[in-house]
Formats: structure tokens, C-alpha cells, sequence
């Protein structure tokens, strides 16, 4: 099997600047790709978005919550907003892996999760395997994000959504947003793990459900931290 060549970093950095689709998922590949020669040539890319633009300009938001609380519906919601705004959005969508017999892939899908009726040259959205890591991202989710901020306004990453383990996304994140389920009994187990000092904003969702939904947005707002504490 013939072996794809792998892209000069410089010439494809000065693409991604340009928001050109092939290029930004070039280089999302460049960096998932393993191979030594790949990691090289990471390291070269990162290094030029970095000398061509600086990085402060841009947002970068951590979605996390227990699965099925609507993390992205949420984000869904989000981009549309933000899109109206005239703002560019990419999106880094971290699912659960499969069985590594399996492929080791992500199982669910960007475009099946966040929903996006037309094609839109201002918005990426890429799927990434956690690859089974504690903390609720990948270990390539920091440089994806990197390269991503380069060249877009805003940029989301929603957490694989296993719980009390997603902690490493407040570590990357600009804005952490935690999003509750009502009435699904896990808001108090993740209020006792010590997640509640995480976020920087607090969604509650499924706000139709009435009585629990108010309930478990009193819980939280008794519960999280004072505003400006560490």
C-alpha cells in the first residue's frame, strides 16, 4: 500500500489561516497521526500557526456533563447564535472509543450529535476518539484545539460526557460550561465528586420539564462556589 506524503507544515499553515476546509482537516490529521516523521512535522506546523498569528484572539469553550443531559443540543443551539453573529465557529466533538478490536474509533458521530442543516464554509466540526483517557478528553485535543483557534473565533470542545472524570477540559478551556439533566439523579453525585468547582457557567437543561428543572438549577446555585472564589 502506497503511503500518503505528509504535508510541508509551513505551506499548510499559511492555508489554515486562510480557513481553507482541506487544509484545516489536513492538519487535524497531521495532528492525530502517530508516526515520528508525523509528530516532527506537528511540531513544525504548531510552530508556524504560532509565528503567524497570535492566539489570544480567538475563544475556546469545554462543554461537559453527564451523557444525555443535551450537551449537544446546547451546543447546537450555540453555533446557530453565533453564526447569526457573524462569528466563525470550529468544533471538537470528543466521543467514547470503540473496542480496540473494533477499530479504536469514535462511536458516535460529529454530524449525528450536533446538527447542522447546511453546508457553511464558517463552521468545522471534526469527531475525535478519546481514545479510552481518563478526564474526559484526548491527549490531542489541546494542539487540535491550538490549530483550530487559528483560524476560528470561537472553538467548542464537548467532553465524551462520562461524568466525575472530566477535569482536564478546565485545564484548556477559556469558558468550562457544565451541563445538568433534571430529574436524572446524577446532579447531586456530581455536586459531592468536587466537578461543581469546574465550570464557569452552569446550564440547566430540558427547562420545559418545569419543577425539576428549577430543583436542580436551586441545587447547583447553593452548591457552586462564590463568584471570584479560587
Amino acid at each position: 500500500m502506497t503511503q500518503v506524503p505528509l504535508p510541508d507544515p509551513e505551506q499548510l499553515a499559511v492555508r489554515i489561516l486562510r480557513r481553507e476546509r482541506a487544509a484545516v482537516a489536513s492538519g487535524l490529521n497531521l495532528l492525530d497521526n502517530k508516526l515520528a516523521a508525523a509528530r516532527q512535522r506537528s511540531a513544525r506546523l504548531l510552530a508556524a500557526l504560532s509565528a503567524e498569528r497570535a492566539l489570544n484572539d480567538g475563544h475556546l469553550i469545554g462543554v461537559t456533563g453527564p451523557p444525555g443531559a443535551g450537551k449537544s443540543s446546547l451546543v447546537s443551539a450555540l453555533i446557530r447564535e453565533w453564526r447569526l453573529a457573524g462569528r466563525t465557529v470550529g468544533v471538537l466533538a470528543v466521543d467514547p472509543s470503540s473496542r480496540p478490536e473494533l477499530g479504536g474509533g469514535a462511536l458516535l458521530g460529529d454530524r449525528i450529535r450536533i446538527k447542522n442543516a447546511s453546508y457553511d464554509e464558517g463552521l468545522f466540526i471534526r469527531s475525535l476518539a478519546n481514545r479510552n483517557q481518563l478526564g474526559g478528553v484526548a491527549s490531542e485535543v489541546w494542539p487540535m484545539s491550538w490549530l483550530l483557534l487559528a483560524c476560528f473565533d470561537i472553538v467548542v470542545v464537548e467532553t465524551v460526557g462520562v461524568g466525575q472524570t472530566e477535569i482536564d477540559i478546565a485545564e484548556i478551556g477559556d469558558t468550562v460550561c457544565y451541563v445538568a439533566q433534571p430529574a436524572s439523579g446524577d446532579t447531586i453525585q456530581y455536586l459531592k465528586s468536587g466537578i461543581i468547582e469546574i465550570p464557569d457557567v452552569f446550564a440547566v437543561n430540558k427547562s420545559d420539564l418545569g419543577a425539576p428543572a428549577h430543583k436542580t438549577a436551586s441545587e447547583i446555585g447553593r452548591s457552586a462556589p462564590p463568584a471570584g472564589s479560587p
